[in-house]
């Protein structure tokens, strides 16, 4: 999808939240999370379950996550990222489901220029025919927010590593790469 931080399973975030909810015992933590490897789910218990009851989970499709982009930016004149537009969506969603309308502060989880394609995409500017820094130029002079720096040295930047291997390869180009081999 167009959020790749949003797709992963087995994702750190969770492993951690699992460790506090199971009281912080690593062993439990351990087995539900060989049990989501190996059959890509797994059950809590109840009391676990009760001490997320503070949380509200969802999901968005690619276009709800487009619509969010597009929106906040059009609305706010703020420039949001594939991974904050899919917490903007869901946020959406929750308000109309819950009624709550007490005030709420999104973390804006990356940088838009990270996403250049979907963002543009999203805010109907896209051009595939453009490599990543001309589109960020691009995305610079139609929504005014300026490219990181950190994103302009990138073009001219010296490129350090050439390698490239196959999956069996790996092990002997990393322990090469080590100065293990």
């Amino acid at each position: 999808t167009t959020s790749p931080s949003m797709d992963i399973l087995v994702s750190s975030n969770l492993e951690r939240l699992i460790y506090y909810i199971t009281g912080e015992n690593a062993d439990m933590v351990a087995e539900y999370m060989h049990r989501l490897s190996l059959n890509g789910s797994y059950e809590i218990t109840g009391e676990m379950q009760e001490k997320l009851s503070a949380f509200y989970a969802g999901f968005a499709t690619e276009e709800e996550d487009a619509f969010a982009i597009k929106n906040t930016f059009e609305q706010d004149g703020y420039l949001i990222d594939p991974h904050t537009a899919i917490g903007k969506a869901v946020y959406e969603k929750y308000k109309q489901e819950t009624k709550d309308a007490r005030k709420t502060v999104i973390a804006s989880t990356a940088n838009p220029y990270k996403f250049t394609h979907a963002v543009m995409r999203a805010l109907g500017k896209d051009d595939a025919a453009k490599d990543d820094f001309a589109l960020a130029q691009a995305m610079e002079e139609a929504t005014g927010m300026p490219v990181p720096d950190a994103v302009k040295k990138l073009k001219d930047a010296e490129i350090r590593h050439h390698t490239v291997c196959t999956r069996a390869e790996m092990k002997k180009e990393i322990r090469s790469f080590l100065g293990l081999a």
